[in-house]
């Protein structure tokens, strides 16, 4: 549990990586552009269209203001009954919006990712892309499985007051989730993850998915904003996806906690002319190099401050020394 309360805070937080990130490469704000103005117009459609569904189903309504119990109590009871009709106008406008982004968007996100990814670096073969027909078919079934828990959530509302808070709760960390599960589904299609794949990280690391999720509902309701918000959060979780995977490879390669990884997921690829004269990469910690194809990544002993030099087939070469003591 502490481990994923850490995972949701380290993802919430990963967003300023992002920043980091576009600050030291701006050239890949061009990227971004188109995307995130498909992404406006079908939000605001999205949003629009939501309304008008709640506004004839559910209508907001408040009681007379009287200074006396049954007064009182009714308004009480209209507060709580708005909220849920919030949650459910965002419930229902995010079903319409991840069913609308996943046929108008998904194409346009995925070269997107692909292009950022790219300039991060990757492996050989890493890339093994799902068709764009299937990668909609995977963004499809997350918008089924929205709306099925959204259905699910608004029937909780038969039970009073306990059903409500319920309800409640469970549409912010649901609706957060599924939001998670649609950022990170751009990186794991690039690499020809499963719908199955897919769900299976997302059950290992709900802490990370919800974490990324949550930043983008929280100003779900705010327009242009949550689109601004919705692009970030995509960048965020192939950063998080990223860092997973290059742990993964250095647990494989090191196999032991005397040595600390360095490189990060959104660190930039650098030339490594260096490294093809020499035989050999030491840069600073934020940097990432490539040499015959193969991605050069930094670590260091935990007991000195020497940088070590390693690939991902396990070829390492520590600066100034030859072991880690």
């Amino acid at each position: 549990m502490l481990h994923e309360i850490k995972d949701f805070i380290v993802s919430w937080t990963s967003i300023l990586g992002v920043f980091k990130f576009l600050y030291n490469s701006p050239k890949s704000l061009l990227w971004i552009v188109i995307p995130l103005i498909i992404n406006i117009v079908v939000m605001l459609a999205s949003l629009y269209l939501a309304f008008v569904v709640m506004a004839t189903f559910f209508p907001i309504s408040w009681p007379p203001l009287e200074f006396t119990l049954i007064a009182i109590g009714a308004l009480a009871q209209a507060i709580a009954s708005n909220v849920i009709n919030f949650l459910l106008t965002m419930g229902c406008f995010l079903s319409f919006y991840i069913l609308s982004f996943s046929i108008f968007c998904s194409f346009a996100y995925g070269l997107m990712v692909e292009k950022i990814e790219k300039k991060l670096g990757v492996e050989p073969n890493e890339f093994q892309s799902l068709s764009i027909w299937r990668q909609i078919l995977d963004s499809l079934l997350i918008a089924l499985l929205f709306m099925i828990g959204n259905i699910i959530i608004l029937s909780l509302n038969i039970f009073p007051f306990i059903g409500t808070i319920i309800a409640m709760i469970s549409a912010i960390v649901f609706q957060s989730f599924c939001l998670g599960m649609e950022f990170f589904d751009f990186s794991m299609a690039l690499r020809g993850k499963s719908f199955k794949d897919k769900l299976t990280y997302f059950k290992k690391h709900p802490g990370e998915v919800l974490g990324v999720g949550n930043v983008s509902w929280l100003f779900m309701m705010i327009p242009i904003l949550n689109s601004c918000l919705f692009t970030l959060s995509i960048l965020t979780a192939t950063f998080r996806y990223r860092s997973r995977r290059i742990k993964t490879t250095f647990s494989q390669v090191f196999g032991d906690d005397k040595v600390k990884l360095i490189t990060s997921g959104s660190d930039i690829l650098f030339s490594a002319k260096t490294l093809n004269q020499e035989g050999r990469f030491f840069g600073t910690p934020n940097q990432l190099a490539k040499v015959e194809n193969e991605l050069v990544y930094l670590a260091k002993c935990r007991s000195e401050s020497n940088l070590i030099q390693w690939t991902a087939s396990g070829e390492i070469m520590k600066q100034n020394s030859t072991a880690c003591n």
